[in-house]
């Protein structure tokens, strides 16, 4: 499990056509009110969840590739911050409500990520607290720019139950 995340968060100027399949769905989604949210509030991972959910799609359509479900199962295995019961903060709300609008888009549906946000879809609400918390644990910066998520290292990194005190 590996991801990239561009720390400018544009969109890349590159023709689309060039860009491996996984990419081009993350390329193509509506995200400017995401992020003007996120440059408002100085926050970097809804972009990098928006970007995460966009590859998994693409890569479970691809031959061979990792099954939507599978990616995310492995994301949310790994130790992460707890952001309390529901109702969850209203910041939390609307970056997930931006999501369901940027994947309700008439590309990201055709992709299959159709109700993916609504309420009682895989993706709602709670899903979103859970993997921002798991990026606020284990997200590693590996330059300047750019930032990763290493199912190992995270493991490594720390223990969700700590023996020493």
């Amino acid at each position: 499990l590996h991801l990239h995340a561009d720390g400018d968060d544009e969109p890349p100027t590159a023709d689309l056509a060039s860009l491996p399949v996984p990419e081009r769905l993350a390329a193509r989604l509506p995200l400017q009110g995401l992020r003007d949210h996120c440059r408002e509030v100085s926050a970097k991972y809804p972009l990098v969840i928006a970007r995460m959910v966009a590859l998994s799609l693409g890569r479970a359509a691809l031959p061979g590739g990792t099954p939507f479900e599978g990616y995310w199962e492995a994301v949310h295995a790994l130790c992460h911050r707890d952001l309390g019961p529901p109702p969850y903060p209203d910041r939390v709300c609307a970056e997930h409500s931006l999501l369901g609008r940027a994947f309700g888009s008439e590309e990201a549906r055709a992709r299959g990520a159709g109700a993916l946000f609504e309420e009682g879809g895989p993706l709602d609400v709670h899903w979103y607290a859970r993997t921002l918390g798991v990026l606020h644990r284990n997200l590693l910066r590996v330059s300047e720019r750019d930032v990763a998520l290493f199912a190992v290292a995270s493991m490594l990194n720390h223990d969700c139950r700590p023996v020493l005190a």
